[in-house]
């Protein structure tokens, strides 16, 4: 799954803007797959919803600045946490 990969790949020490520009995209493309899936997909998108939040606020920060590493890292590891979640919920229906 292209969210997680993104997730677990996030390169804090590198400039966070385009990353998470990135990943903003790929979870706006699931979030657009789940829909078109239908009412079968309500519990994955119940998922995203916070990781779109956690995301937007990434991004925001880092339109203003580049985040300090810590912030980083204590993002990528909630993001994480979402985006297995998430895969969890869609893998575990096949």
């Amino acid at each position: 799954m292209d969210v997680r990969q993104s997730t677990i790949n996030l390169n804090c020490k590198a400039a966070h803007l385009p990353q998470v520009v990135q990943l903003q995209s790929q979870l706006q493309w699931f979030q657009l797959y789940s829909e078109s899936k239908g009412q079968r997909q309500q519990d994955v998108l119940a998922l995203i919803k916070p990781m779109q939040e956690t995301v937007s606020d990434f991004v925001t920060r880092s339109q203003q600045q580049q985040g300090s590493d810590a912030y980083c890292e204590l993002k990528k590891r909630v993001l994480i946490q979402q985006s297995t979640a998430a895969a969890s919920a869609v893998l575990g229906r096949f």
